[in-house]
């Protein structure tokens, strides 16, 4: 898996007035994020896993929201509970079965809630990378200058880093138990909370 962050992005990405020098702002509209993978699985099963809701919540989220149609519905709810954790009001922007889809992406409103109105859009592409294996790009467009969007951009590149990974995990394994992991959540909450108290510990896999 590769995580790549370069220029080219469409124009009409959002600037922030108050970020740093123009031409700055200028190189920050033009960056994108880019994570690549191969996963064990043809491209059909990998365009379902991105353009239906069960296979989003399969390996993304624990609830979407996908109509596929272009202007409709593509919400993400990372946690249900708290909506601001959600790209709730997002909607599919295009698509090309089995090859892409693109939707926009809101960043979550409990992290950044000076850019709870700014929308990025993602890009989703699948290509054959052999027998049953499939190549996916998935890249986020659309970002900002300035402080916010800098520390923006490193929580998404985190986020979809992981995205990518229970993608792959998604055909290794079957679909995600969401409730399992959100027990894993709490254990590393946990153990963040420990070594705040008796120190540094690290963890290999």
């Amino acid at each position: 898996m590769t995580v790549q962050g370069f220029v080219r992005a469409p124009a009409g990405a959002a600037s922030d007035a108050a970020g740093p020098s123009a031409a700055s702002r200028a190189r920050d509209r033009e960056r994108t994020l880019r994570v690549e993978l191969t996963v064990d699985a043809p491209g059909s099963a990998v365009w379902d896993a991105w353009s239906t809701a069960a296979g989003v919540q399969a390996f993304l989220a624990p609830k979407a929201t996908v109509e596929r149609r272009i202007g409709g519905a593509y919400e993400v709810f990372l946690n249900p509970a708290d909506k601001r954790s959600s790209t709730q009001g997002c909607k599919l922007l295009s698509y090309l079965p089995p090859e892409m889809i693109s939707f926009e992406w809101r960043l979550p409103a409990d992290e950044f809630p000076e850019l709870a109105a700014a929308a990025t859009w993602m890009v989703v592409q699948m290509h054959p990378a052999g027998i049953e294996r499939t190549e996916v790009r998935i890249t986020q467009l659309g970002w900002g200058a300035g402080p916010v969007w800098n520390r923006a951009y490193s929580h998404m590149q985190l986020f979809w880093q992981m995205a990518a990974a229970r993608l792959w995990q998604r055909f290794e394994r079957g679909p995600l138990d969401w409730g399992g992991l959100r027990q894993m959540w709490q254990d590393a909450q946990n153990l963040f909370s420990h070594q705040r108290t008796f120190g540094s510990c690290t963890i290999e896999t």
